[in-house]
């Protein structure tokens, strides 16, 4: 008798630990969307850029600006760091900062590189051979995290699409 009452009480303990898990992954859905809906509002990326470009030389508007997640990923290149414990620093830290709205936007290195080329000059270590390498390393991790999504059976593909559409 008693070992039913263990096994009813780890079938509880499960069923209440994947309740938890959905409700975690229904959240970070819910701010995946949010962060999808403010990006097509307006591309606060290219705000960002023109910025950048209109004063390049550290004047009164870039002073003002936060460059702390590019510098992190300068910071994580020099010294060979983990991709993806930048992924996860950044997104808790910075997740409505233009950069990481469009880093999230971007599937490949070569796309990337493109839109972050009005500030090669300032973070010149991103264009270099070991920092493509690195960005190489970064975009592989997040399509594992993406397919490790699909393939934990709480979202199927199309609802992951469905959010991205």
């Amino acid at each position: 008798m008693k070992f039913d009452n263990i096994e009813l009480l780890r079938e509880e303990i499960h069923r209440k630990d994947l309740q938890l898990i959905q409700n975690i992954r229904k959240r970070d859905m819910l701010l995946i969307e949010e962060r999808l809906k403010k990006w097509e509002k307006g591309s606060a990326w290219d705000g960002f850029v023109r910025k950048v470009e209109s004063d390049p030389d550290n004047g009164k508007e870039a002073a003002k600006m936060d460059f702390t997640p590019i510098k992190m990923m300068c910071k994580f290149i020099e010294n060979s760091g983990d991709p993806l414990v930048y992924l996860k620093s950044v997104s808790v830290s910075y997740p409505e900062h233009p950069f990481c709205q469009m880093l999230i936007e971007c599937e490949t290195v070569p796309q990337f590189l493109t839109k972050l080329k009005p500030m090669g000059s300032r973070f010149p270590i991103l264009f270099q051979d070991n920092g493509k390498k690195w960005l190489s390393e970064l975009f592989e991790v997040s399509k594992e995290s993406v397919r490790e999504e699909y393939e934990s059976g709480t979202q199927s593909p199309a609802d992951i699409l469905g959010v991205c559409a």
